[in-house]
């Protein structure tokens, strides 16, 4: 049960090390300082133009005519 329990401890450490990996080279992926102390209004602002980019896309002629394809 022991070997079994290390393993598994192993392999989850492997895959997190792989997708923190991963996630590095992905440009969308945007790290931030947990230590700042300006993190909670950097989240809000970032949620801010998120959000603000998802209206304009929702409004857009392309949004538009996929949703128009996809109900067809």
């Amino acid at each position: 049960m022991f070997l079994q329990f290390t393993h598994i401890k192993k392999y989850c450490r492997h895959l997190a090390q792989s997708q923190i990996k991963w996630f590095r080279k992905d440009p969308i992926f945007h790290w931030l300082d947990v230590e700042s102390p300006d993190l909670l209004q950097i989240i809000k602002d970032v949620y801010q133009l998120s959000f603000e980019d998802y209206l304009k896309y929702r409004t857009s002629d392309e949004f538009v005519s996929m949703q128009h394809n996809v109900l067809a």
